[in-house]
């Protein structure tokens, strides 16, 4: 008697069955079917652990999802194996094909030649079309191994003569051939150094080398993409009284009737003036655009010189394209019969976009270079606009993702926009911003002290949060800031109102510190009161300074590099006293005196904070740890 194979739900688990089955899926369908020696290598292993999920799901196939499952990969492999099978013969009739063109295509030793290569080429794409019906859950399957083995096999067949041809028409073709090419010579032999730039053959080059490449996931065969190029061309010159509307829809109808793209969406407004830029770069400084003149046969080459202006030549192109567009519309559609190159090209590079791969603020410089190469007015309102909104945008997520300001702060704020308490010369903008305000909270909280001096206190904001964490002083020397200070601020902020270097001088005189101190004043006079603090120790061990406006616009970074724009005098000194402050810093961090951190928030924030006291090393147990107290 022949044992019988017994299957138990105990041998395997319904989660080992259900994730082993999932796996098995996932690989397989991720696979390129299209790589043979791929297939070559893992069909055996594929079939071996499909024979042993077959054992393993069997218990469970009566639920609804273990079922659905199998059944979704009994279909994979089925189609799997006809696509296999489809491309194989594929595959052999364009090596047949090529053998029998002979040695390099020379026709030295031709194999014998396939003689109803026609009639195999229909089965094979009445098979493909009967497998899209079919399964059409794995049509890019399909398209990925059948698909791209007919176009193999059609890029090598049909450019040939097809049996049964009218009497000389191979003689006609060659002869047409020829007359292209000795017309060719004719034109470009004379000018091989191109020192005329008005080359007719330079149709359909103008802007095609900008976009050719674009289309996603793969590029556009060269052909099309200057056929694009042309149909534009025709549509521009009758735009523009240079061909009338009847020679331009007969250029289009050739294009059309060759099965050559008249449009593609990669031909975007912005390639357009990027590819007038480039081409004004290459071709001496103008565009020298080739189209038709008056009829087909005779060329024009359009520059600068035919408008008042280069704006207006750019708006002329930019509303050629719009209506280029529309014409494409109307009549179904500009892409032509197989536009895109699939035979030796890789499908695995990865785009470069910031977008995909990159920061925040490489992705800001990406959208800056961007905008750089706009050659168009409008196109760069539409970059700035983009970047404005990407950078409001994130400037709300900042502030949605950090702990919101307390109820003190928010009356202050409030107060402030109601009661306008601004000096002559001053208004809401210079006020802490919302961002600046929960950095100083944050920090803050982290530092857990107990004495907080605020030097500048303006309407209160910086005094408002730091009242939530600690005992505060609030310096300011306005009288109505002062006023309106002691108005709304809560009962732990002391307003003083003083010169900060002198209230400074007061408190070391007293010998007195604090745990963290905030700085926003003018700026020629961050140098003399970090001076007051370090030379004074004014700020206890481990205390924290919250430094703002280090950045300045930008400018100190500038004044430290050399690269100072042109600005008033004031701006210039502040921009130079910001640099000397932070040149002292810079000092202090290199002799580690503090340890020191400059942050983008706005308009930039520096954190520096003293050493901590020196303690008794901690006692130490046997097995290396700190003894609890």
């Amino acid at each position: 008697m022949v044992a019988r194979t017994v299957v138990t739900a105990t041998q395997c688990s319904r989660d080992e069955a259900v994730e082993r089955l999932n796996a098995y899926h996932a690989e397989v369908l991720s696979t390129n079917w299209a790589d043979y020696l791929n297939l070559v290598y893992s069909s055996p292993f594929w079939e071996a652990e499909y024979e042993r999920l077959h054992t393993m799901v069997g218990p469970y196939l009566h639920e609804k999802e273990v079922g659905d499952k199998w059944t979704k990969t009994q279909e994979m492999m089925d189609v799997l194996y006809q696509c296999e099978d489809l491309r194989d013969f594929l595959n052999e009739l364009s090596e047949m094909k090529t053998r029998g063109s002979g040695f390099m295509g020379t026709g030295f030793k031709p194999a014998p030649k396939i003689e109803n290569i026609d009639e195999l080429a229909k089965d094979c794409a009445t098979q493909y079309n009967h497998l899209l019906e079919t399964h059409p859950a794995f049509k890019p399957k399909i398209e990925q191994t059948a698909g791209h083995g007919l176009a193999v096999l059609r890029s090598k067949h049909k450019f040939g003569f097809a049996d049964g041809a009218p009497a000389g028409l191979r003689e006609i073709g060659q002869e047409i051939a020829k007359m292209c090419v000795q017309k060719m010579l004719e034109l470009e032999c004379p000018n091989l150094l191109e020192h005329d730039q008005n080359r007719s053959i330079a149709y359909g080059h103008t802007w095609s080398p900008v976009y050719e490449l674009t289309p996603k996931p793969v590029p556009m065969h060269h052909g099309h993409a200057i056929s694009v190029d042309m149909a534009f061309s025709a549509t521009w010159a009758a735009k523009e009284g240079w061909i009338s509307e009847a020679v331009r829809d007969r250029v289009h109808a050739q294009f059309r009737r060759a099965g050559l793209s008249l449009h593609h969406d990669c031909f975007t407004t912005e390639k357009l003036h990027y590819g007038t830029k480039t081409i004004l770069e290459r071709r001496d400084g103008d565009l020298y655009a080739a189209v038709p003149n008056g009829q087909i046969g005779k060329c024009r080459f359009i520059g600068k010189k035919d408008f008042a202006s280069r704006a207006d030549m750019d708006a002329s192109l930019e509303a050629a394209l719009d209506l280029h567009r529309q014409l494409m519309a109307a009549e179904g559609g500009g892409v032509g019969t197989e536009p895109y190159i699939t035979d030796g090209f890789n499908r695995t590079r990865k785009t470069v976009s910031k977008l995909e791969l990159g920061t925040w603020a490489e992705r800001m410089t990406e959208m800056l270079e961007e905008m750089k190469d706009s050659q168009s007015f409008e196109t760069v309102k539409t970059k700035v606009a983009q970047i404005t909104r990407w950078w409001d945008l994130t400037a709300e997520y900042l502030e949605k993702n950090s702990t919101k300001l307390g109820d003190a702060v928010q009356k202050v704020i409030k107060a402030s926009t109601t009661e306008n308490p601004f000096p002559a010369g001053m208004d809401m903008n210079w006020a802490l911003d919302v961002q600046s305000a929960q950095t100083l909270d944050f920090f803050a909280g982290v530092q857990k002290g107990k004495v907080a001096w605020d030097l500048g206190t303006l309407t209160g904001v910086s005094a408002a949060v730091l009242s939530q964490h600690m005992k505060v002083t609030t310096v300011e020397r306005e009288e109505t800031l002062v006023k309106f200070a002691r108005k709304h601020l809560p009962e732990n902020v002391d307003v003083v109102q003083s010169e900060i270097e002198a209230f400074l001088q007061e408190k070391a005189a007293k010998g007195e510190k604090a745990d963290f101190i905030f700085m926003d004043l003018d700026k020629p006079m961050y140098a003399g009161c970090y001076k007051l603090v370090m030379e004074n120790g004014l700020l206890s061990p481990g205390g924290i300074m919250l430094c703002d406006n280090v950045l300045y616009r930008g400018l100190t970074a500038q004044h430290n590099a050399g690269e100072m724009p042109k600005v008033s005098e004031k701006t210039a000194a502040n921009a130079a006293s910001m640099d000397g402050f932070l040149g002292l810093v810079r000092a202090d961090t290199a002799a580690k005196k503090v340890r020191s951190l400059m942050m983008p928030v706005r308009d930039g924030m520096l954190a520096l904070q003293m050493p901590q006291a020196a303690s008794a090393a901690p006692q130490i147990a046997n097995k290396g740890y700190p003894v609890q107290a």
